[in-house]
């Protein structure tokens, strides 16, 4: 089940230090920086190189594997190929209409997609040998309830296979899910900063933040039927901005309209990608602001 934050990543990075460790013995805290600095053990992400919202990119346990080996002298191995396909599940709720994945190549040598499947009739793609593929869904064969589907990936190594989940509502629904709740998540501590209530009108959720302090923030919405001060557990509405399946941290300069993004219900088919709060019980979700045993709002 994954979790974002320093408390993931402490034992992420303290692992792959530890593989690391393992094929080089002699590998000092000075060459780890070393090897980081360069850009020899992460995937970059963001601008080239170090910057502040992403350091040094992501950790790659492979690349940092072999760097060491590297490092002590070693004979460092030619990696396999294997398709990568992220993400690795498809939510289209209610409402979203396609969307984008990747197949890449995780190891080194040569690979060749074989083979596309999409079952249910109702999926099609876009897209050729590695790089991103538009998947797109078609509703109007449809009738009102909760599909699922698999996008089966063939490859001369490996075969990979992507769950896809989608709803169709009814037509004659009002758009009332219940009251939402919008949360202002601090992308670094995974802390909800503000919270406010959603209005609806004419089917759609209508929100706003007064005096924000300027910054960047992963904006997310939802019910909390159960009133547990968590929003998006199972047969509750969850929704992110831009979705809920890739949330995009958005940058809040000052007053700013036109922040749309949609909401459904999470009946718990897919393991989400989203961000996770942590707290003892290791509940996920998003921790609301508010204290529900003390503002109960009934839905």
């Amino acid at each position: 089940r994954p979790y974002e934050g320093t408390s993931i990543a402490a034992p992420h990075i303290s692992g792959v230090a530890s593989l690391m460790k393992a094929v080089n013995p002699n590998l000092t805290p000075q060459g780890f920086d070393a090897l980081l600095s360069r850009g020899k053990i992460t995937d970059d992400l963001g601008q080239a190189g170090r910057d502040d919202d992403f350091g040094y990119g992501l950790i790659n346990a492979q690349k940092a594997v072999l760097a060491a080996i590297e490092l002590g002298g070693g004979i460092v191995p030619q990696p396999l190929p294997q398709l990568i396909v992220s993400p690795r599940a498809l939510n289209f709720g209610l409402n979203r209409t396609s969307t984008t994945i990747t197949l890449s190549n995780g190891g080194g040598g040569y690979l060749r997609i074989e083979n596309i499947n999409a079952d249910g009739g109702f999926l099609s793609y876009q897209g050729s040998g590695l790089g991103d593929y538009l998947i797109r869904v078609d509703r109007s064969s449809l009738t009102t309830g909760t599909f699922t589907s698999t996008i089966t990936i063939e490859s001369n190594i490996n075969t990979v296979k992507v769950p896809v989940i989608l709803q169709v509502g009814d037509p004659n629904m009002t758009g009332d899910a219940g009251v939402h709740y919008v949360l202002l998540i601090n992308p670094d501590t995974l802390e909800t900063v503000r919270e406010t209530r959603a209005t609806l009108k004419d089917g759609v959720y209508h929100f706003s933040f007064n005096d924000i302090a300027h910054g960047t923030y992963i904006i997310t919405a939802g019910s909390d039927f159960n009133n547990d001060g968590f929003i998006c557990d199972a047969g509750e509405s969850c929704g992110a901005f831009m979705t809920l399946d890739r949330p995009t941290s958005i940058n809040l300069p000052g007053y700013q309209t036109g922040i749309h993004f949609n909401t459904s219900f999470n009946i718990n088919f897919l393991s989400k990608t989203t961000t996770k709060v942590e707290k003892p019980d290791k509940k996920q979700g998003y921790r609301r602001k508010t204290n529900p045993l003390v503002h109960r709002v009934k839905p």
